[in-house]
């Protein structure tokens, strides 16, 4: 048996409204929100309707990425690297800036992250020349 989850149910949901007929796809979609009521999964809702936006944009060739900056940087540079190392159509791009980042940026979308910072960078320092700890009893 398939385990109900709010992702589970936004992939069933998104092929029904993909593939059925409109009057077919309202009658699924009536269904599908009375058993999340009756089920007492009512509050998956948001999550269910988010992950099927995001699966409609990703067909669509639409990314969503999230970057966090430590200090403001001009949106053509951000737009250069997210073109250069992302492969998509479109881009819907959202920016923020986060002073604790230490001199860098950190890139997300649904499934890869980029941590490019000095922080970051000290430490992937600090696991190489840090020794293994070991423990004696």
């Amino acid at each position: 048996m398939i385990r109900s989850t709010p992702k589970n149910y936004a992939k069933a949901w998104y092929q029904i409204l993909k593939t059925a007929p409109k009057k077919e796809a309202d009658l699924a979609t009536e269904g599908i929100l009375i058993k999340l009521y009756k089920s007492g999964r009512a509050r998956w809702l948001p999550e269910i309707l988010r992950l099927i936006d995001e699966m409609e944009r990703a067909e669509n060739g639409f990314l969503k990425v999230l970057v966090t900056c430590a200090h403001s940087i001009p949106d053509k540079q951000v737009t250069e690297f997210i073109m250069k190392n992302l492969p998509s159509k479109h881009y819907e791009v959202h920016t923020s800036v986060d002073p604790s980042l230490l001199g860098g940026l950190r890139i997300e979308t649904s499934d890869t992250r980029w941590r490019i910072s000095l922080g970051e960078k000290l430490n992937q320092l600090q696991r190489k020349i840090s020794p293994p700890i070991t423990h004696h009893r």
